[in-house]
């Protein structure tokens, strides 16, 4: 490996392993008091001999099989130890025959004559019953005895004097048991008192040089591992105690040991082995051991891959892997423990050679877990060995355990809210070596392809899969994580800094990383389904790691290099977006496998509408535009309609009839997005015109055609309240609301036709009312109004599925501008319809009495609210008093602006409910708006309200979230007074820019916003706020007091308004009108347009010329003096577009480099090249020189821009070297200079230009085409 990449890892290694949470160990007063002794009484040796002395039953295969042929004999039966083992039920761990756990309990249920065991066969009877015989030799409480006389001797020959027998029976070794009163007892598993590490690992070391002073070191650790697994001893590590020579010995002895352990080797009874050995099903009953079950086998030969297959092979009723607690192969836990160490020699680390070359599936899996646990520095060398290693890389450091000590102080977890802080903090750590190890793979990868370049050669390809593998892995962590929003957004931020980093290391030198890692994810297996199920889910991070490979790419096309082998690829990645999507819309049926026995295979029916977690995060917009750029568009279309398919003869509760609304509510859902950002697009090429066109024509089919439950005809209502899919989704948007939202993006006659097609025949008045609050047209208003009085409400009440829907139309009615009147007669007709139905009379006087109280407010009715607190005939629910008391509060607030009595109402209720939404945001409200309140206390309600949104949304409760939602702009809204008053301007506008009208013209805080606009100097903004808020209220038909009011402070207004008139015609006239109106401090008396344009491009250098000690970067120059032209040249409706941003540059050059073209009315109307000279260099001004020819065969005017910044000395024969370069360049002949005209001096024309060189030739059969030069000396010295 090469040593930029070791000197990487090592550091993010031991980072990794500083933050792990270590496990804390506490020293009992018992356990002191053994070290204590050990000391004194040489303890560990006395031990160790005692152990070594001690007789434990003979479980080895030779004694079992001697005890079972004498059964046999007996029995007349004929049993072998091939029987046991090939069923499980007998295990060979480390040479010793033992019986598993639920063995154990299942014998002790035979004893019971519990009913399953009455289904054995005689043989299997009999095998049990010799079971019973052996089972004393292997049960948990089977002890070890030695003689008092050898501890005696023990004691004598390596004990202190003062040691005795009654401490070492009291400590260490007991009696009870024991049958033969000259005998004590050993059992590992009531010793209690030897958790000391450090006495543990002596005992362990004497143990191993007391083997080794007799065997070899082989038999040595034969027996050593045999006498822990008989005497349940704690063993520790005791290499400490070794020399380097003893240890690489000891390694070689347990890779020898572990490869001959026939138990490891994975057979077909690998899972019944790990069930039958689990500490889940301790009882019996949970398991027949003489039915066949859990046939599945683990099919992987590679470490890695065993690894994932064991992660996702879960015995089902505990969802724990089959390895997590396997009790008989704890002992292979202690010898790998043994593998590790601490060097830092990359592939010299024991513990990860082994992990590599292991194919037996308890080590690869348990090797993995030991390295997460106990050798987390390892960690990140796990990407150079394959790419299943390296998500489990990636994976271990998202799960990892981070030791929040070092993260946050003990004195600070007393604070409230420590917990988020802490877990806020967790996250940052993750994110941040998750990025870093990305980076260090990335590096890697880059290395590899670019030996790969210059020798030839090594196999490059691996490292490519490996970083594609990982960047799907991390995209589909990023989009997975439903119920954990901050694990979502860190994951993101993972994955989205991933993407970055790889988008800034690519260049034309390393593009096959890109290009070979996309024809490696066309050929990856789609997987939609979840393990071994038939939910289907649309695999949003896969879309969203092809959408950023597609921009990536598009990026690198504007660099106009290698363009049609990017091309090829985008059409790949467009093909693997397309079969993505293809499939799911598609697929009817999947095979599933039985979990019992996976040879068995059920078709199932595929199940839509799980797993689509983060549907809206994706740009549908871009998506779309893809696939119609390679001809896709339409075919997917059209597969997906064709297979629609319905029980036509079932309900719409059917489960297929479910399934196809579910996937026509996510088509339409992609389509809505897509439609709704082409349309906010200001300007639309032609691929954009057609795409949106053919989106809106299926926005329309799809929303008129399924609009209604119409089985036999195959439609269903897909606008209807059940089954949604995004219930649980913070993503999630409304259907209906976002249909209307895009129909106002439909010309005025294509609305009108919507909306007399959508609602034809619609019985849903709740759907009505919800388009006359979301639709901006008028007319279209005026038919969903008329619409909604020829709707019979009976029939409507039948229509409806819940009494949920029909309170939210009473609600809509209320909330509605035009139509909240008809909220009375809906109340009128609810009653009348569920006393007929004689629905719970308790519930409907709930329901109506608070739609009155809205009713109420509405239509100031003060008495009847007041009546309802009152309750006098108890016949009203305590909630219902309570929303009465809140509607009283409302009309103190809102109708009588009585703040203080409101908030003393509002305080009482939140004393009865503290979380509950509605009363916090009230009391935010009153003190916003209340003139009592002082500035620190408005500041200080905002703060505590913003505290409030976070532990809602961190709540994750679905409810909470959806009311949240509601107001959340109205919340913004306010949320600008204390904004205003923070001087918080960023956030402030931000908000403005996204606030909706009916909030950005609210009364309550439209001063606010034109003060703060004016106490700012943002005139002209104030001034656009007044007159657009204006255009408002005409269109609503209402009036403002306060907009009268504050047009009143703006005298100017009319004059300001025919002057925004007159500059806003300007960007359809003609550009050379632009010179000859402006004021003269504008043009300095100059009409030429193109000396005009000159002359601004001069004011602009100067300023860089004062500045450009603050310009970092010698590359930032043109960018600022491209920013200032911006900014005077908008104002003439002009605009600036860069070659890049267009597609067209020759090659990729910086911002100190790139051309301009200055645009009016859409039209081009001159060209601006950059350059940088140090000194003389003709290659490079030639090159500028002749490229001008290569963009716009129609321009006659162009503009170079040469930024000096060479020595001070140098700088007149630099320009002199220009001039003579340029015209020496070979132009095209529509564009030979005239070599006789030469350059012609401009200087002298324009003011304050004695840092600059400015000129002009001529070019051309008649010299029709001019090009400006302007040099600005940035010299230093």
């Amino acid at each position: 490996m090469e040593r930029i990449l070791i000197d990487a890892i090592i550091p993010l290694g031991k980072k990794i392993e500083k933050f792990q949470k270590k496990n804390t160990t506490y020293i009992s007063d018992r356990e002191a008091i053994l070290l204590r002794d050990n000391l004194k009484f040489n303890l560990s040796q006395v031990i160790a001999k005692i152990l070594l002395e001690t007789e434990f039953p003979d479980r080895s295969p030779k004694k079992f099989t001697s005890l079972l042929n004498q059964y046999t004999t007996t029995e007349k039966v004929d049993l072998n130890l091939d029987f046991y083992l090939s069923r499980g039920w007998l295990r060979i761990i480390c040479g010793e025959v033992l019986i598993p756990p639920i063995i154990h309990s299942y014998l002790w249920s035979l004893s019971r004559d519990e009913e399953h065991s009455q289904n054995l066969t005689q043989i299997e009877k009999l095998a049990l019953d010799f079971l019973k015989i052996y089972q004393p030799f292997t049960s948990l409480d089977c002890i070890g005895t030695i003689s008092k006389e050898k501890v005696e001797d023990i004691i004598k020959n390596y004990g202190h004097p003062e040691l005795n027998l009654e401490y070492v029976k009291n400590n260490i070794l007991i009696g009870e048991h024991s049958i033969d009163e000259s005998k004590l007892c050993w059992n590992g598993y009531q010793n209690s008192h030897l958790h000391s590490l450090a006495l543990r690992t002596e005992i362990t070391a004497h143990l191993w040089f007391g083997f080794k002073s007799t065997y070899s070191p082989t038999i040595s650790f034969n027996l050593l591992i045999q006498l822990i697994q008989k005497s349940n001893f704690w063993a520790a590590d005791f290499k400490e105690y070794l020399s380097d020579i003893e240890c690489k010995e000891l390694f070689e002895i347990i890779n020898n040991f572990l490869e001959n352990e026939k138990d490891l080797e994975n057979s077909n009874i690998e899972y019944r082995k790990c069930l039958f050995d689990s500490g889940f099903a301790r009882d019996s009953r949970d398991i027949d051991i003489t039915k066949p079950f859990l046939y599945k086998e683990i099919t992987q030969n590679r470490a890695s891959s065993i690894i994932l297959e064991v992660q996702k092979s879960k015995f089902s009723f505990y969802q724990e892997t089959i390895y997590d607690h396997t009790t008989l192969r704890s002992i292979y836990n202690y010898i790998l423990e043994l593998l590790s160490n601490d060097t830092e020699i990359l592939r010299d680390s024991n513990l990860m050679f082994f992990l590599e070359k292991t194919k037996k599936p308890y080590l690869s899996y348990t090797t993995y877990n030991h390295i997460l646990t106990k050798q987390s520095e390892l960690i990140p060398q796990l990407i150079f060995i394959d790419a299943n290693f390296a998500k489990l890389a990636f994976t271990a450091i998202i799960d990892l355990d981070i030791d929040e000590n070092l993260l946050i102080y003990t004195e600070n977890k007393l604070k409230e809210g420590w917990r988020e802080i802490e877990n806020d903090k967790k996250w940052e750590v993750k994110a941040n070596l998750g990025i870093k190890l990305f980076e260090i793979l990335t590096n890697s990868t880059l290395l590899k392809v670019s030996n790969y370049s210059l020798n030839g050669g090594g196999n490059y390809q691996g490292k490519i899969e490996t970083l594609v593998e990982v960047l799907f892995l991390l995209s589909n962590q990023a989009y997975s994580k439903k119920y954990d929003l901050q694990k979502h957004n860190y994951l993101k931020e993972i994955y989205n800094n991933s993407i970055n980093y790889l988008e800034g290391i690519l260049s034309v030198d390393n593009i096959s990383i890109l290009s070979d890692g996309i024809v490696f994810l066309s050929k990856k297996e789609i997987d939609l389904f979840q393990e071994n199920k038939n939910f289907i889910h649309l695999n949003i991070g896969n879309l969203h790691l092809c959408l950023d490979l597609i921009k990536i790419l598009e990026k690198l096309k504007l660099k106009e290099f290698l363009v049609d082998y990017l091309d090829n690829a985008i059409k790949e990645i467009s093909h693997l977006i397309y079969n993505n999507l293809y499939l799911f819309y598609t697929i009817k049926t999947v095979e599933v496998e039985d979990y019992i026995d996976p040879t068995i295979k059920r078709t199932s029916p595929v199940i839509h509408g799980f797993g689509d977690f983060a549907f809206e995060s994706i740009d549908w917009c871009h998506i779309l535009l893809t696939l119609n750029r390679s001809n896709l568009i339409e075919n997917l279309f059209n597969s997906f309609k064709l297979n629609l398919i319905f029980e036509r003869n079932e309900d719409k509760y059917n489960d297929q009839n479910k399934n196809q609304k579910e996937k026509i509510i996510l088509f339409l859902r992609s389509l809505l997005f897509a439609y709704k950002k082409l349309k906010q697009k200001s300007i639309l090429d032609q691929l954009e015109k057609n795409t949106a066109i053919l989106v809106e024509k299926w926005i329309v089919e799809l929303s008129t055609t399924y609009n209604k439950n119409d089985l036999e005809l195959g439609r269903v209502d897909i606008f209807e309240f059940p089954f949604t899919i995004f219930s649980n989704n913070q993503y999630t948007q409304s259907l209906i609301s976002l249909l209307f939202e895009c129909v106002n993006f439909f010309e005025e006659t294509s609305v009108n036709i919507f909306i007399e097609k959508f609602f034809k025949n619609n019985l849903n008045i709740n759907r009505a009312l919800e388009a006359i609050n979301k639709l901006k047209s008028k007319e279209a208003k005026k038919i969903v109004s008329n619409h909604i009085k020829e709707i019979n409400f009976d029939s409507f009440i039948d229509s409806v599925p819940t009494i949920s829907e029909i309170q939210s139309t009473m609600i809509n009615a209320v909330n509605s501008e035009e139509n909240w009147i008809l909220a009375k007669s809906l109340v009128d007709m609810v009653i009348n319809h569920y006393n007929k139905i004689k629905y719970n009379k308790k519930e409907i006087l709930d329901l109506t009495t608070e739609v009155k109280l809205l009713l109420a407010f509405k239509e100031k009715d003060i008495d009847f609210i007041k009546k309802t607190i009152a309750n006098s005939n108890n016949v009203l629910s305590r909630n219902i008093q309570r929303k009465a008391m809140y509607f009283n509060a409302l009309h103190l607030s809102y109708n009588e602006n009585l703040f203080e009595e409101s908030e003393v109402i509002i305080r009482e209720l939140i004393n009865l409910e503290q979380n509950n939404i509605d009363y916090n945001f009230q009391l935010f409200r009153i003190y916003m708006l209340s003139p009592h309140k002082s500035n620190i206390a408005k500041v200080k309600s905002y703060e505590i309200w913003v505290e409030f949104i976070k532990d809602i949304i961190n709540s994750d409760n679905e409810k909470n979230l959806k009311e949240i939602q509601n107001l959340i702009e109205y919340s913004e809204n306010l949320s600008l007074i204390a904004l205003s008053l923070l001087e918080k301007y960023s956030l402030f506008d931000q908000i403005v820019n996204r606030l909706s009208s009916i909030y950005l013209y609210n009364e309550e805080t439209m001063e606010v916003i034109f003060h703060t606009m004016q106490n700012r100097n943002l005139i002209t903004n104030s001034l656009i706020f007044l007159t657009e808020a204006r255009e408002y209220y005409y269109e609503q038909g209402l009036n403002s007091n306060i907009l009268e009011k504050l047009e009143g402070k703006f005298p100017n207004l009319k004059t300001v308004t025919e002057l925004q008139s007159v500059l806003a015609k300007l960007p359809s006239l003609k550009a050379d009108i632009v010179p000859k109106i402006l004021p003269i401090s504008e043009t300095n008396n100059i009409t030429d347009l193109y000396l005009f344009i000159c002359y601004q491009l001069i004011l602009s250098m100067s300023i860089v010329k004062e500045k450009f000690k603050a310009i970092r970067l010698e590359n930032e120059y043109n960018d600022f003096v491209l920013a200032l032209l911006r900014l005077r040249i908008s104002l003439w409706g002009w605009s600036i577009e860069d070659q890049q941003r267009m597609g067209r540059s020759a090659n990729g050059k910086d911002a100190g480099e790139v051309d301009i073209l200055i645009r009016s009315g859409g039209k081009t109307i001159t060209l601006i090249e950059a350059l940088r000279l140090s000194c003389r260099d003709q290659d490079y001004v030639k090159l500028h020189a002749e490229k001008t020819q290569f963009y716009n065969s129609q321009i006659n005017n162009y503009y170079i821009l040469i930024y000096y910044i060479g020595s001070k000395s140098n700088y007149e024969n630099t320009w002199d070297c220009y001039c003579e370069d340029f015209i020496s360049s070979n132009f095209d002949s529509k564009c030979i200079p005239n070599k006789n005209r030469g350059f012609e001096n401009l200087s002298d024309m324009f003011i304050d230009t004695r840092d600059m060189k400015i000129a002009k030739t001529f070019h051309g059969p008649s010299d029709e085409i001019t090009y400006f030069h302007i040099m600005l000396n940035l010299s230093k010295i």
